[in-house]
């Protein structure tokens, strides 16, 4: 289908238009990889953005507010979109002219617990489980998920392939002959809204009150949440973290791809792990902590130039 600025305005709404307006695109693609009839973005941000304007086939660029167009022709054979923010703009324009819409639908091999309860617009793909739980309105669930009882899942929700959800935790104590005794695990589940879950991940149910995931909790694939924790609101967990028992997780932190967080950790408000740390201690509001085991991330730096 083809599109022009005019389908864009109503998605973006607070925009400058520069250039031709008439220009066709039907297609988005990366800016480098962009032919004649692509939507494309660039950020002021780039240190190659010249060269990237100069040489892009694209025709329809969205771009920031303060963007240079250093060559005044550009304008007359391209069409500049200023926005706040491009990447947010551009994300909203894809998912509005471009994404491939899920129906509303249950999957003829889908097994569903008779006494769950399944919110309106649901979607749940093949060969998924769901036990006696309840799924809120406008679900995602995609293929091979299985969600066990006691298990709440708010509106809106994305639940990508694989995906693991009530399943008992890792407890155990040692009795009198030296085996060992699993705790049982009858807590459950709870999960707000706008949460998507990534591929093949895994959430613990609570031993004995809930493991809960906020309002717009985002994980990657590959993410283990273990039983008891606490995640707040706007988290976001990169590919293979691994949250260990009972740790308790603020809103709007950010936990680096392959992180593990000890047992009976908390983290504050806006806490920032990165890339592969190991956190064995509290993590203090708005800290950022590197490294195995991890320590601030300033104190991190300041060791390794002393190494140099």
């Amino acid at each position: 289908m083809n599109f022009t600025v005019e389908d864009i305005k109503p998605i973006v709404k607070e925009c400058i238009v520069e250039g031709n307006e008439t220009i066709i695109f039907n297609n988005v693609k990366p800016i480098d990889e962009a032919n004649e009839t692509s939507l494309a973005w660039i950020s002021s941000q780039r240190a190659d953005k010249e060269d990237l304007i100069k040489n892009t086939k694209a025709r329809v660029i969205i771009c920031d507010n303060d963007f240079v167009i250093y060559d005044d022709a550009e304008k007359k054979l391209k069409c500049f979109i200023r926005v706040k923010n491009p990447r947010l703009s551009f994300l909203r324009i894809v998912s509005a002219l471009f994404e491939h819409k899920i129906l509303p639908s249950i999957h003829a091999t889908a097994v569903i617990h008779n006494e769950a309860v399944i919110g309106k617009n649901a979607y749940i793909g093949p060969n998924t489980v769901i036990g006696k739980s309840v799924i809120g309105e406008n679900a995602v669930i995609f293929g091979n998920v299985f969600i066990y009882d006691d298990v709440i899942i708010g509106n809106q929700v994305v639940i990508n392939a694989g995906v693991t959800i009530g399943s008992s935790g890792f407890g155990y104590s040692e009795n009198e002959e030296g085996n060992l005794e699993r705790f049982p695990h009858i807590g459950g589940v709870i999960i707000g809204d706008n949460v998507e879950i990534g591929a093949n991940c895994s959430i613990d149910r609570g031993t004995l009150g809930n493991t809960i995931l906020g309002n717009d909790v985002k994980l990657d694939n590959l993410v283990h949440v273990a039983h008891n924790v606490k995640i707040g609101n706007r988290c976001l967990l990169p590919a293979a973290c691994m949250i260990s028992g009972s740790v308790d997780i603020g809103d709007d932190v950010w936990i680096g791809p392959n992180s593990s967080i000890s047992s009976n950790i908390k983290i504050e408000n806006k806490g920032f792990i990165t890339i592969g740390a190991v956190v064995t201690k509290n993590v203090a509001f708005n800290e950022k902590v590197t490294g195995n085991f991890a320590i601030p991330h300033e104190q991190f730096i300041k060791n390794l130039k002393r190494q140099d």
